[in-house]
């Protein structure tokens, strides 16, 4: 079977620990900011679009932060390229266990069953984690029994990675949620900075008829080299917590005022850090309009819009109180 590729194309001792890792983000933030304020992030020329993704920045510098919070914390942090091997070692002995078994349409079953049998599975789930925080983009397919079963783990993961959260396309019509429950196998992909069409954390989801299951993860880190490895546990990280992915049905649930403070609620430690804040004034379902009040850079008030845009799955208008 020639398994779904997610192709460029198509997240005392505790007080040191925690003082550790302030110094630790303040010192990230410092090499971050002169990259900021050094390019533009909108022009007239461009009608007010950002030109560089401020809240993906955030997330990245807040992904780096919880992995480093972590490893302070007494887990010990595997180096990047060790976590590269043991992913690569994951993927090949995988397929050979494919192609040796025969189960299932391409060996997608007996894949299955190896992969369920692994034991490191927490040397997976930090060597996700690490490679996910060093990347300017992730991309990920999900290939699961029902779309249930596809969505908690779309949730899941991104919950975990700390990324953006978007819009899932292929759940509902015009808004009304359509019947999934005998629709069958599905294929998610999901990207971190959408593309032409999709928006950065969207995700779409389509009918598969293969036999693999799992998650397709492909990190693009600084140096531009193709990875793509597969095909990873769909539990691997247990438990949606809420966090991706919603369809248009479900984005409604977003649209009240707690709704609006459990989105931003990624994002505001991370503007504290930087000395600013944003806090909710009111919410308008009726016109998606979301009134906030903000203090704090300029450029900064760029990536909240941005950032809510992205978690609220619409054309949502963001407005500032002091203007």
């Amino acid at each position: 079977e020639a398994a779904p590729p997610v192709s460029p194309s198509s997240s005392s001792s505790s007080s040191s620990s925690s003082v550790s890792s302030s110094i630790l983000f303040r010192f990230m933030l410092l090499l971050l900011l002169p990259f900021l304020h050094a390019y533009p992030l909108c022009s007239p020329a461009s009608a007010g679009k950002p030109l560089l993704s401020t809240s993906s920045c955030l997330l990245h510098v807040r992904r780096k932060t919880l992995t480093a919070a972590s490893s302070s914390s007494g887990q010990p942090q595997r180096k990047l390229e060790d976590c590269e091997r043991l992913l690569e070692a994951f993927d090949r002995d995988q397929q050979q266990a494919a192609r040796e078994g025969g189960e299932g349409f391409g060996g997608g079953t007996s894949a299955l069953k190896w992969a369920r049998a692994y034991e490191d599975r927490e040397g997976l789930r930090q060597s996700v984690l690490s490679l996910c925080g060093a990347s300017e983009r992730v991309m990920m397919g999900f290939c699961a029994e029902s779309a249930e079963e596809g969505v908690g783990a779309l949730k899941a993961w991104v919950s975990a990675l700390e990324l953006p959260r978007g819009r899932l396309h292929g759940m509902d019509k015009d808004g009304v949620a359509l019947d999934m429950s005998d629709f069958g196998a599905v294929y998610i992909k999901y990207s971190s900075t959408g593309g032409e069409i999709l928006s950065a954390g969207d995700a779409t989801l389509n009918g598969y008829d293969g036999s693999y299951r799992g998650v397709y993860f492909n990190p693009t880190l600084p140096d531009g080299k193709f990875r793509q490895y597969a095909v990873l546990p769909l539990d691997l990280f247990p438990g949606a917590g809420g966090g991706a992915g919603s369809s248009g049905v479900e984005a409604k649930k977003l649209w009240s005022r707690e709704g609006v403070e459990g989105a931003l609620k990624g994002l505001v430690p991370v503007l504290e850090q930087l000395e600013a804040k944003v806090e909710v004034v009111s919410v308008d379902e009726g016109r998606k309009q979301v009134v906030v009040r903000f203090t704090g850079p300029q450029h900064l008030r760029y990536g909240t819009v941005e950032f809510l845009q992205g978690s609220l799955s619409g054309d949502v208008q963001v407005l500032f109180a002091d203007d």
